[in-house]
């Protein structure tokens, strides 16, 4: 499956089953944005500075989010300026979190997973994972694609690899944990894909 098909699917399962509200309140920082619905639920999306600075605002979305109809809200995450895609991402988590889960204490997902260890990949570097699948007694592999940002003697210690090792890694993975991140840069349906045979998957961290 790949990442527009996945989108797409994913679009139509969640107007199929979560109400769509306006947005009442946002802020769209350096780092990430956070926004606030009708209905009081909180999304975040993390987000790229430079990605605003370069591809702006041509249609003048981001100063008036609370005219925009909810569903062409929902529909941003297939934009081709990922500044707006980011504004698709925030508003869906804004429905999907609603108040009474973010006051809901579910705990750490890691928490429940087995602790006999096993072949962990985790896709972005993400150190608070990594510890702590290891402290689970997991063998993990980190994939990252911006691998010349992080120093050799780190990548050698935390076994980082670069992206197009993803496919060897995965054949032997118990575990997949993927970052946020990859719904916003298209990636998620080509790792999904290549995981099928994978029993645990799932997405950590602001997308």
């Amino acid at each position: 499956m790949n990442g527009v098909k996945f989108i797409n699917e994913f679009i139509r399962a969640f107007i199929e089953n979560y109400p769509r509200f306006r947005v009442s309140r946002w802020v769209y920082g350096d780092k990430y944005l956070a926004i606030e619905n009708e209905n009081y639920g909180l999304g975040f999306a993390h987000v790229d500075s430079i990605v605003k600075m370069v591809w702006r605002d041509p249609d003048n979305i981001l100063d008036r989010l609370d005219e925009v109809d909810p569903n062409d809200l929902t529909y941003l995450i297939q934009h081709p300026n990922p500044a707006y895609k980011y504004v698709g991402h925030a508003y869906i988590n804004s429905i999907v979190n609603s108040r009474d889960l973010v006051e809901l204490d579910i705990g750490d997902p890691l928490d429940r997973m087995p602790s006999n260890g096993g072949t962990a990949i985790v896709v972005g570097f993400m150190v608070p994972i990594v510890r702590k699948l290891k402290e689970l007694r997991y063998r993990v592999y980190a994939i990252e694609a911006s691998l010349d940002t992080i120093p050799g003697d780190i990548r050698y210690r935390d076994e980082i690899y670069p992206w197009w090792s993803y496919e060897d890694l995965v054949i032997d993975a118990d575990i997949l944990v993927l970052s946020g991140s990859t719904i916003s840069n298209n990636t998620i349906g080509y790792l999904l894909d290549k995981a099928r045979h994978v029993p645990m998957k799932m997405i950590l961290g602001p997308s």
